[in-house]
């Protein structure tokens, strides 16, 4: 008998380890299971493009500004980010469009037996499901949150050509460490080979960190503040000026 949407949710978010109701036990903090996952799914995540955006404060609002940008220039984007507020096709949609329900109801119940034996986490077991509904879907790009961290992160599977981490504080230092040096690090750890870099402010503390995993990895390090800059003019307006000092108005409401 096939289960319906609410019964396939319930059993993703009851049945399989999850850190969201469990802490860290519920959480494996590794790629061993998404790399297993993904194999057994014939790898979807190797023929998409990805952005990968990193970061405690903002990383959200970065992934679906980016997504939205892009999709106003015509490209079909996939977006995979985490929480979900009130439906979990927040999780994964392509533009503003939800995941079908259709679709996970059968993923998951043709790979639940695969996610109980290799005991797959909630968010696993997610992530797979939105590569292979991604490269399903013939996406053109996708941008993808990372969950926690960075380097040890579930999403970090993916070979990204841009990576984008956002300012950084204090956050899960159970798992990334006690200084924003180490969790610098952590978040670092998405930068790939020979990938664009754009870090959000140059916070001084972490600016080696960043220095260092780009110069090993032979990646171009940029900073926001040295491409943009921006000043309020009058309250109802922000004012943007690139580079060039070409100014473009946004509208803002107070």
């Amino acid at each position: 008998m096939s289960l319906t949407f609410s019964q396939t949710l319930n059993f993703l978010w009851y049945t399989l380890p999850n850190f969201s109701t469990q802490g860290k036990v519920g959480m494996k903090y590794d790629l061993t299971n998404i790399q297993s996952f993904l194999s057994y799914l014939h790898n979807p995540h190797t023929s998409l493009k990805c952005i990968h955006v990193a970061g405690t404060n903002g990383k959200g609002s970065v992934t679906h500004l980016l997504a939205a940008y892009l999709g106003l220039h015509g490209f079909k984007v996939g977006i995979y980010s985490s929480p979900h507020v009130v439906e979990f096709g927040e999780r994964i949609k392509i533009g503003r469009e939800f995941i079908e329900e259709d679709f996970v109801v059968e993923f998951v119940e043709k790979h639940q037996d695969f996610m109980l034996t290799q005991k797959l986490s909630y968010f696993e077991a997610i992530f797979g499901m939105a590569m292979a509904y991604f490269k399903e879907k013939s996406v053109d790009y996708c941008v993808v949150e990372v969950g926690l961290g960075g380097l040890l992160d579930t999403t970090n599977i993916i070979v990204s050509t841009f990576n984008i981490i956002t300012n950084i504080s204090f956050d899960h230092q159970d798992v990334l460490g006690n200084t924003l040096q180490a969790i610098a690090s952590q978040k670092a750890g998405i930068i790939k080979e020979n990938a664009v870099v754009l870090i959000g402010e140059k916070q001084e503390e972490v600016v080696s960190v960043y220095q260092e995993v780009c110069q090993k990895q032979h990646a171009e390090l940029n900073f926001s503040e040295d491409l943009v800059r921006y000043e309020y003019i009058e309250k109802e307006s922000m004012y943007l000026y690139d580079t060039l000092n070409q100014d473009i108005k946004i509208s803002k409401e107070v």
